[in-house]
């Protein structure tokens, strides 16, 4: 095991910012995230309406007006004058069967409920890894920035250094120019390291829909990881350790269960539906004069007037010029394309875990090789600095030894980074959401 040194520059905010609560912070602000959520809810109206169709509709009826003109009376005559006349109708259905369709449905709709569920917890992870890489962004340019920082202050004090020599007679004015040259460049580095730094904050800030006028108070901390020898994933058993708990594959079984319940509906469709129908109605009407002479009372001509109707209805489906067929068949090749779809996504993320697994033993690798690198670069560069004091190589191939070191520096960095994300990876194959 051996540690890989990230360099962070002094910190001038107050507020410190660690991948993990940038992640919890884009999740709870991020527009696209919200999206899904509110997919969620809508889903889940959905099922719940499915639960509610299957209970009977009831509707009810009201009218009334006055009538002008001629009229017809009790004694069958016309009369010349004006009434008023109401009815009121209560009526309810209640579908017996329709295929199963309705139960179907239900399933249907619990099914999309939670591939949508799934669907939010999938953006989720990308979200998080998205963050991830984007911090990581910033991280490795600001250590690129304490790099250049490093090389410039190096540079300083060889350029007073050679300066002294050359006012002495000992070294060639051009060596001070060259020497001069690359330390412009060093500087040029650094400011465009900086800016990149900037850059990279504000593509962090976007997703986490950070407010930019907060940027004075964000500052990223990170800690020094370190490279675990002992740390050896197998790819198969770690696949079927992730595929079991897996957002995405249970997402396209869910689209997959859902697709075979849409094909049950489809033919359900085919089979007759029954249907039973109940309704009972009144009316009062200022024509209807009782013996009296006067108009029937309310209460009188509400039960005197009431009607009652009970009554089933049969409905079967015998030609739709081929359209039900062709929906049927068209609802196959869904759950063919549900299926396809799942076990490609299967096959995705097979490889895609074991492809995880390589890179990580392949950076593993890699990092200690750059260490041993490093190690020699920087031993190098002082025996370099002995030889050019002494006049045995001249300033090119000094300033050559240093930008090697640079160099290994900064590739023994970004190697750390790739490998601090890809063990992340690998703990989240294992069930980890490191962000929680």
């Amino acid at each position: 095991m051996f540690y890989i040194l990230f360099f962070v520059l002094p910190a001038k905010a107050q507020e410190t910012w660690t991948v993990n609560r940038c992640i919890r912070y884009a999740l709870e602000n991020n527009t696209a995230h919200r999206n899904y959520q509110l997919n969620v809810k809508r889903e889940k109206l959905t099922a719940a309406q499915s639960k509610f169709d299957l209970l009977p509709s009831v509707s009810a009826s009201s009218g009334g007006g006055m009538s002008y003109g001629k009229s017809v009376d009790q004694n069958n005559d016309y009369t010349n004058t004006e009434h008023f006349s109401a009815s009121g109708r209560i009526g309810a259905n209640l579908v017996l069967f329709e295929g199963f369709s309705r139960l179907n449905r239900m399933a249907y709709a619990r099914f999309r409920l939670r591939a949508a569920e799934l669907d939010r917890i999938n953006h989720e992870d990308d979200l998080a890894f998205a963050i991830l890489e984007s911090y990581y962004d910033i991280v490795f340019y600001t250590g690129m920035v304490q790099i250049a920082k490093d090389q410039i202050e190096i540079s300083n004090y060889n350029l007073k250094k050679t300066q002294a020599q050359v006012e002495i007679g000992l070294q060639a004015k051009s060596d001070l120019l060259q020497m001069q040259a690359s330390l412009e460049k060093e500087r040029l580095e650094f400011l465009l390291a900086q800016n990149r730094v900037e850059e990279l904050k504000y593509n962090l800030w976007e997703k986490m829909n950070y407010k930019i006028e907060q940027g004075n108070g964000f500052e990223i901390n990170h800690h020094t990881p370190n490279v675990n020898e002992n740390i050896d994933p197998v790819s198969d058993s770690l696949f079927f350790e992730f595929a079991v708990v897996s957002p995405l594959l249970k997402k396209s079984e869910a689209d997959r269960l859902a697709a075979e319940k849409n094909v049950a509906i489809t033919k359900g469709q085919n089979l007759p539906s029954l249907s039973l129908n109940a309704s009972m109605g009144s009316g009062y009407y200022e024509t209807d004069i009782g013996n009296t002479g006067n108009i029937v009372p309310l209460k009188d001509q509400i039960d005197k007037n009431m009607s009652k109707y009970i009554g089933a209805s049969l409905s079967i489906p015998i030609f739709g010029r081929n359209q039900q067929r062709t929906k049927v068949k068209q609802a196959i090749i869904n759950k063919e394309q549900a299926q396809n779809n799942y076990d490609r996504q299967k096959q995705q993320l097979y490889y895609e875990v074991a492809n995880n697994t390589r890179e990580l033993r392949a950076l593993r690798a890699k990092c200690n090789q750059i260490q041993k690198k490093l190690t020699a670069n920087e031993m190098a560069y002082e025996v370099a600095l002995k030889k050019y004091a002494e006049g045995l190589i001249n300033i090119i191939e000094l300033l050559t030894v240093k930008e090697q070191l640079a160099d290994s520096k900064s590739e023994l960095l970004l190697a750390g980074i790739q490998y601090e994300i890809k063990s992340r990876m690998i703990d989240f194959y294992k069930g980890e959401r490191f962000w929680k």
